[in-house]
């Protein structure tokens, strides 16, 4: 059985799901202090970064830096493992091995 909706009432329902959504992820980061872990943690639970910002009372250009700056952590903290790795296999291996 099919209970089709009209435009106000979608409109209702809509906002009801809005607020709903903005109550849920005021609670998920109730216990985050940091406002980069906070944009992190959104960005991760799949928030677009104009969302993000709506959420946060931030613009969106703010939002986009900061995950670029993340971003760029993420890189440089692989690079240096992946580095830690090489010299460790490096080690590893008998003289005049190369």
């Amino acid at each position: 059985m099919k209970f089709p909706m009209d435009d106000k009432q979608f409109k209702v329902v809509d906002e009801k799901l809005d607020k709903t959504v903005k109550l849920l992820t005021l609670l998920a980061l109730k216990d985050v202090e940091k406002e980069q872990d906070k944009i992190e943690l959104l960005e991760a639970m799949g928030f677009r970064q104009v969302d993000i910002a709506k959420l946060l009372g931030k613009s969106p250009q703010n939002v986009n830096i900061v995950l670029a700056s993340l971003k760029k952590k993420r890189e440089s903290a692989s690079g240096t493992d992946d580095k830690k790795q090489e010299v460790a296999q490096l080690q590893d291996k008998p003289a005049g091995v190369s």
